[in-house]
């Protein structure tokens, strides 16, 4: 059982006119013509010369085991093939003769069209034709006519484990219409989702091996996906005026066959309105992607709405293509044209979440009389898209009821939480709730397999949880090759298929060549810890087992690097329902980390677990005599006022505020800010001026700016003696599309004047100054020196680039710590 929601508003009707997103046709190519009367038949191995194609991997999920790739296609198979589009474009015709004209014949006149049948079931074929062109002679051009297919339900269409094509060419007649040649190809060839232009050799069934011709066409299939159609909305250009006096107030709609959304209203946005880079999402599941998507935009008025331009775009387009597309979207009213809309438009095609329900064990009774009847409901929501499936009821079942293996899938986009609820189904009445719990999807995402007992709790009437049994869950994911979930989920951690496993594999340990690179500084911190005089360890007389307590660190240990970070943390409060800011997470941070590395380890985090009271002073006292000895360092902060510190977060989060305004107005990439460091590095200074910096970045020297500028002076509020290179650093936090490699990279370009390979502690302090956005040194030097105890395995005092790059990966939270403004990166 499955229910969608989508928030729709009323549509408006009108006349539409098309608009074609995509690449021109490719030219025909030389020496392309073959002199052939049977067109070869390709497999899927042949059609799929990727791993990486898209089809490919759909047609892996939906036909065979997985990384099996068929050389047929299975009718009886239960899966599905994957949801295809196919264009036919008509170039031309040439040599057409009837049967028994002599090959020399020199003239030739009729009303040819052609007729295309996908698949030869009478049942279930295709069949569509073009339009007649009366009196053609030879070539006859067809003029770019395009026939198009949706293959709504290709199975149907298999036929001895192909799906065949027929094309023919017939002269149109008062009484019957005369078949001039035919052609029968298979659609298995063009699966690689590239266009094919090709010369198709005909002939007629009653002539065998006699041509009779020969047909030009270009052939496209295009896949149809699963997924979240994200289109922002920038501007409107030369928008048509409805207004007579004044402004007009535009706002644009969105259609797409019955689910409507519209944007906010631009007050006298007039003719060319900025609609702030609104976003709106549609879920695009089943055969909505038959259905082009309608823009409409209106004059906002009392009473009824004016009409400024309408359009019509297909979605096919953006499933084949990754990642962000800019299009000007041309308007019409009637015949005229009336503007364009400026939109970012992005497709996020969905994995697959199998969930399979075993049973369940110690489940509470809320039936007095009898045995309680309980089923599963699964819910899984997301921004665009709800989903809710149900078990069948286990009559009877009472507390140990038992499911038989009910297997559900979900489309997976943005999707991180299922939440899941047993229920004792009643004839008369409400159903009750047994229990419930919230799973987090992370570790599906990244592991790809998991079979679990999931606790499950229930509130008493003062709202706290009380155990109300076991439910026996087996979950596994798949998604698209270098696809990362979740997805369009800012600052959240994803995963794509690295370290994904399978039913069969899950307990197997990786081979050497899938394993994270950084296993050098994991030897380097295994090598370390034994040298380290071993801890006392405090006895547990708290209610938890270890067993209990390795339990729970492990869970909230997400990227299993053996700490507990800042945004794992943060995770788990916004996954429980929590407004968290970024300093209140890095308060709790503080709390439990005892040698000051910004994260917490095993240790800490059972010292705090077991403590009778962990936010009295007799745990901060114990924490501070089971430290290890550190080097003496000045600490700033403990000598500093609440007012000082709240001043310092201030400022932080003021930099954090303006630096992601700069960037988003500017746009850099990091290849320009590599070419701006290099360009300050010729000019030979050793601080910035607010001048420079403006000539620098080639910005107008605005008052934003410049306070922007000041916030990274010593004192905060002067036009001079700025660190370019922590304004560089500050600033590719907020650049998208840098990965952690290159931000590696970044830093030692950035900070290696010498470029011999090496930084040393005070530039370590500088950058990690810059990641934090701290306010002085004194923040960020103990977490620099653990960095140089777990990387610096020599001893030198200095971290090479290979050091840095193995410590990125083993703890990336400490190096480039996420940022936000006031906590709301997770609430879009």
């Amino acid at each position: 059982m499955e229910v969608l929601v989508s928030k729709v508003s009323q549509d408006h009707h009108g006349d539409h006119h098309q608009v074609h997103l995509g690449v021109p046709h490719p030219g025909h190519p030389e020496g392309h013509r073959q002199a052939r009367h049977e067109v070869p038949r390709r497999d899927l191995h042949q059609a799929l010369p990727h791993p990486l194609h898209p089809l490919r991997w759909v047609c892996r999920h939906h036909l065979e085991e997985p990384h099996q790739v068929p050389q047929r296609i299975h009718h009886r198979n239960p899966r599905k093939l994957p949801l295809l589009h196919y264009h036919f474009t008509l170039l031309e015709a040439r040599e057409l003769r009837r049967k028994g004209t002599p090959v020399d014949a020199k003239r030739f006149n009729a009303n040819p069209y052609v007729k295309i049948a996908v698949g030869t079931n009478p049942l279930s074929a295709l069949e569509k034709r073009s339009k007649t062109l009366k009196k053609s002679g030879i070539p006859v051009i067809f003029h770019e006519e395009i026939v198009s297919f949706d293959l709504t339900n290709p199975i149907e269409l298999v036929t001895d484990g192909d799906i065949p094509i027929k094309i023919e060419i017939s002269d149109e007649n008062l009484l019957s219409d005369e078949l001039l040649g035919e052609i029968q190809i298979s659609a298995m060839r063009f699966f690689d989702g590239q266009p094919h232009r090709e010369i198709l050799p005909l002939s007629l069934p009653a002539v065998s091996g006699a041509s009779c011709g020969e047909l030009e066409i270009e052939v496209k299939l295009e896949e149809a996906l699963t997924g979240i159609l994200s289109i922002v909305l920038m501007e409107g250009r030369n928008l048509k005026s409805m207004e007579l006096i004044g402004k007009q107030d535009p706002y644009c709609q969105l259609t797409v066959r019955k689910f409507s959304k519209r944007s906010k209203t631009v007050a006298r946005g007039g003719r060319n309105p900025y609609f702030g880079e609104e976003e709106l999402l549609f879920w695009f599941g089943d055969d909505f992607w038959t259905n082009q998507m309608e823009l409409r935009v209106f004059d906002e008025d009392i009473g009824s709405d004016d009409l400024i331009g309408e359009a019509k775009f297909s979605v096919l387009h953006f499933m084949a293509h990754r990642g962000t597309q800019e299009h000007e979207i041309p308007l019409r009213n009637g015949s005229s044209p009336a503007g364009e809309v400026v939109m970012r438009i992005e497709f996020f095609p969905a994995g697959v979440l199998a969930v399979t329900c075993h049973a369940a064990k110690q489940l509470r009774s809320v039936d007095t009389i009898g045995r309680q009847d309980p089923y599963v409901k699964l819910t899984l929501d997301g921004r665009a898209t709800k989903a809710i499936r149900k078990t069948k009821t286990d009559t009877d079942g009472g507390s140990e009821p038992e499911w038989g293996g009910e297997i559900f899938k979900f489309d997976v986009v943005d999707q991180y939480n299922l939440q899941v609820e047993v229920w004792d189904e009643d004839s008369v009445g409400n159903d009750d709730l047994i229990g419930a719990a919230s799973l987090s999807l992370l570790p599906i995402f990244r592991y790809g397999y998991a079979d679990d007992w999931l606790k499950l709790w229930i509130k008493d009437r003062f709202g706290n949880k009380d155990p109300a049994g076991m439910l026996h869950l087996e979950m596994s994911f798949e998604g698209p090759a270098g696809v990362a979930f979740p997805q369009h989920q800012v600052g959240m951690d994803r995963f794509t298929e690295k370290e994904r496993r399978t039913k069969e594999t899950a307990g197997k340990i990786p081979p050497a060549s899938e394993q994270d690179d950084g296993q050098d500084a994991a030897l380097a911190a295994k090598a370390h810890a034994l040298m380290r005089p071993a801890k006392h360890v405090v006895e547990n007389t708290s209610e938890f087992s270890e067993e209990e307590l390795v339990g729970a660190f492990r869970f909230l240990d997400v990227d299993k690097n053996s700490f507990i970070g800042a945004a794992e943390l943060r995770h788990l409060l916004i996954c429980m329902g929590e407004l968290i800011t970024d300093a209140e997470v890095d308060e709790m941070i503080r709390l439990c980390d005892t040698d000051g590395d910004g994260q917490v380890s095993f240790d800490e985090f059972r010292r705090m677990a077991i403590h009778p009271d962990p936010g009295g002073p007799e745990f901060a006292m114990a924490a501070m005599a089971e430290a290890e000895p550190e080097i003496p360092v000045h600490n700033a902060e403990e000598k500093l006022t609440t007012e000082e510190k709240q001043q310092q977060l201030e400022i932080k989060q003021e930099k954090s505020k303006l630096m992601r305004r700069f960037v988003e107005d500017t746009r850099p990439s990091l290849e320009m800010l590599e070419r701006v460091a290099k360009k300050f590095h010729q000019m030979q200074l050793d601080s910035l001026d607010f001048q420079d910096f403006c000539s620098l970045f080639e910005v107008e020297p605005t008052g934003e700016y410049r306070r922007l500028f000041a916030l990274f002076t010593p004192d905060n509020q002067s036009d001079s003696g700025a660190d370019l290179r922590e304004i560089l650093l500050v600033a590719v936090v907020f650049v998208g599309g840098v990965d952690r490699v290159q931000r590696v990279r970044f830093c030692f370009e950035v900070f290696d004047d010498d470029h011999n390979g090496f930084i040393t502690e005070d530039e370590l302090v500088n950058i990690l100054r810059a990641n934090y956005l701290a306010t002085s040194d004194d923040q960020v030097r103990k977490k620099a020196q653990t960095i140089l105890r777990q990387a610096d395995d020599d001893g030198d005092g200095r971290v090479s680039l290979d050091e840095f790059h193995a410590i990125s990966r083993k703890f990336p939270n400490l190096l480039f710590p996420p940022h936000d403004i006031g906590g709301n990166k997770n609430k879009q």
